[in-house]
C-alpha cells in the first residue's frame, strides 16, 4: 500500500499544479478529417504538458510518441456516444494490463446519480482492490449523470462528487468545470489530490480558476482533447497556460 502514496506524489512535480490532457474517442473524424494524434503528442511534448490520460488501444499503437517524462493515466472503463444509457460506463482494462502497457497510475469514470451507480460502484472496489495490491494509484473522474440529475455542474453536486469520491477510497479525484463561479467548499479541505478538468472550448475561465484558487491540496489542470479538435491555435493557449501554472507553482 505503501507504494500507493510513493506513486501518487511523483505524479505531481514537488507539490505543483500539473497540467494534463485527457484523450477520449480521439480517432474519430472531426469536421471531415481525422485527428492526427502522432502530430498532436509531438506538440504538446513542445508545450511542456506533465502527462495524459488515455484509453489502452492509444497508448499500445502511439506509446513511441509519449515523452519518458510524461506521466501516463490509463482509463480502464469506457463507453461510445451511441451507448444506451449514455451514462453507462464498463471495464474494458484491468489494472495488470494498463501496468504491462507502462501506466504510473489508472483512472475510473464514475458516474452518480442514475440506475447502474451500483454496477459502477462494484467496478471501483474491484479496480481499487486490485491496483492497491500491486502499490498503483487510482484516479476516480466522478460526474453526476443520470436520471436524478438536473444540472451536472451545480455546485452542491461539485462538493458532493469529491465528499464521495473520499469516502469510498479514491487516491486521486477529478471533477468537471464549467464556464461558471466556481464555489466549492471541498477544494480547500480535500484530503487528496484534485484534479479540475475543463471540457468547453474556452479557457478563459480556467486561467481565472487558477489565479482565484491557490490551494495546497489542487494538483492539476486537466485539459479535453475536444479543446485541441476546436482550437487551431492550441499550443499556443496551453504554453500561456503552462506559463501561468509555473508563475503559480513559484509563488506557492
Amino acid at each position: 500500500m505503501l507504494g500507493v502514496f510513493r506513486r501518487r506524489q511523483k505524479l505531481f512535480q514537488q507539490g505543483d499544479l500539473g497540467l494534463f490532457v485527457e484523450f477520449i474517442q480521439s480517432l474519430i473524424p472531426v469536421n471531415g478529417s481525422k485527428f492526427n494524434l502522432s502530430e498532436t503528442f509531438k506538440r504538446l511534448a513542445e508545450v511542456g504538458i506533465d502527462g495524459i490520460i488515455l484509453n489502452k488501444g492509444i497508448l499500445k499503437e502511439f506509446i513511441g510518441y509519449l515523452p519518458l517524462n510524461w506521466k501516463i493515466i490509463v482509463q480502464l472503463s469506457a463507453a461510445s456516444k451511441h451507448g444506451l444509457p449514455y451514462y453507462n460506463r464498463t471495464l474494458i482494462c484491468s489494472v495488470a494490463e494498463a501496468l504491462r502497457l507502462g501506466a504510473d497510475a489508472v483512472s475510473l469514470q464514475l458516474m452518480l446519480g442514475n440506475d447502474l451507480e451500483d454496477k459502477m460502484l462494484q467496478d471501483l472496489s474491484l479496480v481499487l482492490d486490485d491496483a492497491h495490491q500491486l502499490g498503483i494509484p487510482v484516479l476516480v473522474d466522478i460526474r453526476p449523470q443520470g436520471g436524478q440529475i438536473v444540472n451536472e455542474f451545480d455546485h452542491g453536486l461539485l462538493d458532493y462528487c469529491i465528499g464521495m469520491g473520499i469516502e469510498w477510497g479514491a487516491d486521486m479525484i477529478m471533477v468537471s468545470c464549467r464556464k461558471s463561479g466556481l464555489k466549492s467548499k471541498l477544494i480547500f479541505n480535500c484530503p487528496v489530490p484534485l484534479i479540475l478538468k475543463f471540457t468547453g472550448k474556452d479557457l478563459t475561465f480556467c486561467f481565472n480558476l487558477v489565479k482565484e484558487y491557490s490551494t495546497e491540496q489542487l494538483a492539476g489542470i486537466c485539459i479535453t482533447d475536444k479543446f485541441l479538435k476546436n482550437n487551431d491555435y492550441w499550443s499556443d493557449v496551453l504554453v500561456k497556460l503552462r506559463n501561468k501554472l509555473k508563475k503559480h507553482n513559484d509563488h506557492r
